[in-house]
């Protein structure tokens, strides 16, 4: 049991330092490296989302090729 214990503390204490290093580099991040992550965080949720609205597009003529040519 002693061995667990001394080896969960030791995981235990690597992730937290790890995370505490990770917050400081974030922390050191330049404002303008923010901004352009930002906008391209956004470019690519748009690029998405035209892709959903394609092919919405697409399933909206398919069906209505497939609605005309049955009613005809």
């Amino acid at each position: 049991m002693l061995t667990e214990d001394v080896l969960y503390e030791t995981y235990r204490t690597e992730k937290l330092s790890r995370s505490v290093d990770s917050n400081i580099r974030d922390s050191q991040i330049l404002p303008q490296e923010l901004a352009t992550q930002g906008v391209r965080i956004k470019e690519e949720q748009l690029r998405r989302e035209e892709e959903k609205v394609l092919g919405f597009s697409l399933n909206i003529q398919i069906w209505y090729f497939v609605d005309v040519r049955w009613n005809s």
